[in-house]
């Protein structure tokens, strides 16, 4: 009698039993799973297509290539080298395009992020807005990456961004359809640098002569008048210059008697605002290259001035 009472219970228990079951209750309703990048206990607890990965839903429709192209363009940038970067950023999203997937939230964030860095070219920065808008869109509330976003979103109100556009889940036309704060003129840092750069200490003397505080006034107007042309906080202008030795007529033999010059190639044929930028800047440095101060060796370079 007593094996077959054991028998009945065990009989009962086992009939009571799901194998299949989970002791983690699933949510009741749909819509309470959590979406992408939001957190999650198990698979379960996420929609549909998102598996739980370290207590986050995330998806798993993914292009290895498209992956593997983000993960180039995180070295290249970690490295220093935006322009690489950026290049590969763009090749993964293109590769998630032509797999006919959707391009994952975090990779939209950090090229918006990268693109950031070179804000001071206006196209980047547009692109920069629409892509970070892309991402903004995409991450729940509460999430750190929802934080940095807007973070790095707030980096373009001087350059323009209008806040009311980040409020419509649709992309606007422009971005940055607000007037641009000017930078105060008194934070412009005027940049001096060659490629090649010359091997010779002449160079040097140069280089040291172009950044000199007596020129700064007259970079900085050549940069106000571009600034009111394009609103574009970094004016670059490039220069392809050549130091030589010149004898002097009367003792063409005697190389004592000469001296070193440095000149400057023609304009550079540049249009509009950029070509009065490169005259400007041409007209403010001409008086020193012509003095030709510690220059000793022969040279030849293109020398870039940079104001921003």
């Amino acid at each position: 009698m007593r094996i077959l009472v054991l028998v009945a219970v065990a009989a009962a228990v086992a009939a009571g039993c799901d194998a299949r079951a989970n002791t983690h209750a699933a949510p009741a309703r749909a819509d309470l799973k959590s979406k992408e990048l939001e957190s999650c206990a198990a698979t379960m607890d996420c929609l549909d297509g998102l598996r739980c990965f370290e207590q986050v839903c995330r998806r798993t429709d993914r292009s290895v290539v498209g992956d593997f192209k983000a993960a180039i363009a995180q070295r290249a940038e970690a490295s220093g080298d935006l322009e690489a970067a950026l290049t590969a950023y763009a090749d993964a999203i293109a590769r998630y395009g032509s797999d006919n997937l959707k391009v994952p939230v975090e990779i939209d964030c950090a090229y918006g992020r990268a693109l950031i860095r070179g804000k001071a070219n206006r196209e980047r920065a547009e692109l920069a807005a629409r892509v970070l808008h892309r991402c903004l869109q995409a991450t729940p509330v509460g999430s750190s990456l929802r934080a940095i976003t807007l973070a790095n979103l707030a980096d373009l109100v001087e350059l323009g961004l209008d806040p009311e556009h980040l409020a419509s889940p649709n992309a606007a036309d422009v971005f940055l359809s607000k007037s641009p704060a000017a930078p105060v003129t008194s934070k412009l840092t005027v940049g001096v640098s060659a490629e090649p750069t010359p091997s010779g200490k002449s160079w040097a003397a140069v280089s040291a002569r172009l950044g000199a505080a007596d020129l700064r006034p007259a970079m900085v107007k050549c940069w106000e008048t571009y600034y009111a042309a394009t609103h574009t906080p970094q004016l670059a202008v490039s220069i392809n210059i050549k130091a030589k030795f010149v004898a002097d007529p009367d003792y063409p033999d005697d190389p004592e008697s000469g001296r070193f010059t440095v000149q400057m190639d023609n304009a550079s044929g540049a249009t509009g605002p950029d070509a009065a930028a490169d005259a400007c800047v041409r007209a403010a440095i001409e008086p020193v290259l012509k003095k030709a101060e510690g220059v000793r060796e022969q040279f030849a370079t293109r020398l870039t001035l940079t104001i921003q």
